[in-house]
Order: structure tokens, then sequence, then C-alpha cells
């Protein structure tokens, strides 16, 4: 444990509360007509991917495409808008 400064603390990047993982990120920052392969190693949780993006879906209103994906039994989602 190390005590930090209020400069160190703000120069820290982190991820505050809620759904806040890499994957959930990425597929916020894809733009119209990007894809996102989540490879297996990547996920790591229990619930699927899929799971994500229609919360995305309701909450920023935006559309995605996919689902599992057959090749590498992880997951991939198209931005439609």
């Amino acid at each position: 444990m190390k005590k930090l400064t209020a400069e160190e603390f703000a120069q820290r990047p982190f991820y505050g509360r809620g759904r806040r993982s890499k994957a959930y990120l990425a597929l916020l920052k894809l733009e119209v007509g990007e894809a996102l392969l989540i490879e297996p190693e990547d996920w790591g949780r229990r619930y699927p991917a899929t799971q994500i993006a229609r919360a995305i879906e309701k909450k920023y209103d935006r559309k995605f495409t996919g689902g599992k994906d057959a090749l590498s039994g992880g997951w991939v989602f198209k931005r439609e808008k």
C-alpha cells in the first residue's frame, strides 16, 4: 500500500463505479460501421458479452449486430447506429 499526493492521484487513471471493463469501454467507443472481436481470454466473466452489448443499447441508444463467434469462441459486434 502506498499513500498518494494530490498530484499523483490526479495523474492516475481509474475506471470509477459501474460497468467499466475494457470490453465495455471498447464497445462504447465504437463508431458506426466499426466492429469489435472480444476473445474469450479477454472476457473472463460468468455472463456473456451479449449482455453488456444489450445494456449499452438500452442506456445509450445504440444498435449492435453480432453475438457469439463460431471461430474463436468469443463474441463479435458491429455498431449499426
